[in-house]
């Protein structure tokens, strides 16, 4: 997948994207509005019929959210372009070996990738600097690309966390958080 598209157009369709969103959600709050007129004046028929376009509505409206996410994630600003490339690359690899990984938005606005476990938890994978303009330096040198991993138990407390740097490390640290958690590896 060619992940080279200029800030100006991703900017440009995330705009799109987010006023589609605004517009699927407006209507899918006139269609709940609708479906309770409906059930309190005893028409459960229409009722049933408004919450399964409100449904579809939403479903558009998760795609449109979805979308709007991994535009943001493909298209850093230009002064992080290189490092941003790099955890790009990374992020690449994880959704190729791990096609059931979702894009999130944290409660705190934090971009994060999630892995359902068969135990009710999920893996979370966060790029600690998104939406930070900063620069890592250790010894004066830049730091390579870093991931924070956290798998969490179905009571959505932390169970395990670190900080991994490669692609090769990151897919041994899922697997083995998968096994913990008794999930089956969604890709070899």
């Amino acid at each position: 997948m060619d992940t080279n598209i200029t800030v100006d157009r991703a900017n440009l369709a995330i705009t799109v994207q987010l006023e589609l969103l605004q517009s699927h959600l407006k209507n899918a709050s006139e269609l709940s509005t609708t479906a309770h007129e409906r059930m309190t004046h005893g028409d459960r028929n229409g009722a049933l019929g408004c919450i399964a376009d409100l449904d579809a509505r939403l479903s558009e409206a998760n795609a449109l959210y979805g979308a709007a996410l991994v535009l943001h994630c493909m298209t850093p600003l230009d002064e992080d372009r290189g490092r941003e490339q790099s955890v790009a690359n990374i992020i690449e690899g994880i959704r190729e070996r791990y096609p059931g990984i979702t894009p999130w938005i944290s409660p705190g606005g934090i971009f994060s990738l999630r892995l359902s476990c068969d135990d009710g938890g999920y893996i979370s994978i966060t790029d600690p600097l998104d939406g930070i303009n900063a620069e890592i330096l250790v010894d004066g040198r830049q730091t390579p690309p870093t991931l924070e991993m956290e798998r969490y138990g179905p009571d959505h407390n932390i169970l395990e966390s670190v900080y991994l740097t490669s692609l090769d490390e990151i897919v041994a640290w899922i697997d083995s958080a998968l096994s913990c958690a008794g999930a089956r590896k969604s890709v070899e």
